[in-house]
């Protein structure tokens, strides 16, 4: 698949997991948290990605299943790569 087709087929929520995760050089995503806290701002600055986000109270901050949901998508098409901590 052509990489247009793909970017036709990602979510807003995918999109943007994708843009962070390349922005400094496509160094790797400091860890989930992170990336929760992130597109928390994103979603701030961004009224459909807080719309398809969905945040909710966590005791580690704001928190969005939609996110974990659309970056495992990525994972298991081989868009983003998960490295578990050692």
């Amino acid at each position: 698949m052509k990489p247009e087709e793909v970017a036709e087929k990602l979510t807003p929520i995918q999109t943007f997991s994708l843009l962070l995760a390349r922005a400094g050089g496509g160094s790797q995503i400091r860890g989930k948290l992170w990336l929760q806290k992130e597109m928390f701002l994103l979603s701030r600055a961004i009224p459909q990605l807080g719309s398809e986000l969905s945040y909710e109270a966590s005791l580690k901050g704001p928190m969005s299943e939609a996110l974990e949901w659309d970056v495992d998508q990525l994972v298991s098409v081989d868009l983003l790569h998960h490295e578990e901590r050692q």
